[in-house]
């Protein structure tokens, strides 16, 4: 999808559904198999979404993220406030 995009294209990615934001801060968006406890292998990393936006051409790009947050820390204030800042690219 991103690979053959053009400089005059506006790549809109709009994504509904649950984010999930680990210990160490990093978000992942959850599919309807995922397993808290292996989030690395049953998750949609953002830093993945992000790596394969920056791979296109285009010049705007649009990511929306409507999820809910479901947290895996006890300290959630700082834990959401690193995944937001890497949502910035």
């Amino acid at each position: 999808l991103c690979a053959d995009s053009s400089l005059q294209d506006v790549l809109l990615l709009y994504i509904v559904g649950y984010s999930i934001v680990e210990e160490a801060g990093d978000l992942y968006l959850a599919t309807a198999d995922t397993d808290l406890d292996r989030l690395n292998e049953t998750a949609v990393s953002a830093q993945y979404i992000i790596s394969e936006l920056e791979r296109s051409l285009s010049l705007q790009k649009i990511l929306v993220l409507d999820c809910a947050n479901i947290s895996c820390s006890r300290s959630e204030t700082n834990v959401t406030k690193n995944a937001v800042d890497t949502i910035w690219f």
